[in-house]
């Protein structure tokens, strides 16, 4: 059989869709450097399959993979989990790994709307406490910063996430902000719904950057509370009555 000329052998890239690149580590490589690969048999062109479109066995599988990434990254730092570390948890071929998640980012974006998910249930078990919106909401960003206290990485994570490339892991970022924006405007219920998305829209914006910086180190989770609780008091507070010059 006749073969192409290896010039041609050399400039041939496999025809792929451009999510199936990936940063991936090379097995073997004795770095921790991780390097660009173009894997055609990784997905289709149509991409990896949606959750909903996978039967039952599938769907287990995934799922499987999630918890594994989940615990790893409970104990763990994000940078320093690796795909093989995950497939090895979860039972599975690094193969199936990249069949329903195209990279790590992708994969750990499932992982963040798992655990979102996990926090609004337990809301939904343990209703907010208080009587008035500033109760409820104040009672609701103090268990968001405990988890955020006692996870430090998920925060670490949604930063990564913020930036990512790949776009089915912008897709569940943005439905990770759908459901933290759900979460929030539960305790707001009582108001006009254009004032409760303003106000939620302030709160989450004081909390994310409050969260940034403890995790930069530059204020401790106490300074973190109080700025949050100090905001909620500014929001819901009558005006000031200024004194006569």
């Amino acid at each position: 059989m006749s073969r192409a000329p290896a010039t041609e052998r050399e400039n041939h890239v496999p025809v792929v869709a451009p999510q199936c690149r990936y940063t991936r580590a090379i097995p073997g490589d004795g770095t921790r450097h991780r390097k660009e690969l173009l894997v055609a048999n990784a997905v289709d062109e149509t991409g990896p399959p949606a959750p909903e479109t996978l039967i039952p066995s599938q769907r287990a599988r995934r799922e499987r993979i999630v918890t594994a990434a989940l615990e790893l990254l409970k104990s763990g730092e994000y940078d320093k989990i690796q795909m093989r570390d995950i497939a090895e948890e979860a039972d599975v071929a690094l193969g199936t790994v990249y069949r329903y998640f195209t990279s790590k980012e992708h994969l750990f974006a499932a992982v963040l709307v798992v655990w979102s998910t996990s926090l609004n249930q337990r809301v939904q078990r343990r209703p907010l406490q208080g009587e008035t919106p500033v109760e409820r909401l104040e009672d609701l960003m103090g268990r968001v910063l405990n988890a955020f206290d006692r996870f430090p990485q998920f925060l670490r994570l949604i930063i990564v996430l913020e930036t990512t490339p790949d776009p089915y892991a912008r897709e569940l970022h943005a439905e990770f902000s759908a459901l933290t924006g759900g979460t929030f405007l539960e305790p707001l219920e009582s108001l006009h719904p254009d004032d409760a998305r303003d106000v939620m829209d302030v709160v989450k914006a004081v909390l994310w950057s409050s969260l940034r910086s403890w995790s930069q180190g530059t204020i401790s989770m106490a300074q973190a509370r109080r700025r949050i609780s100090r905001v909620i008091e500014l929001i819901f507070s009558p005006p000031p009555i200024m004194s006569p010059s």
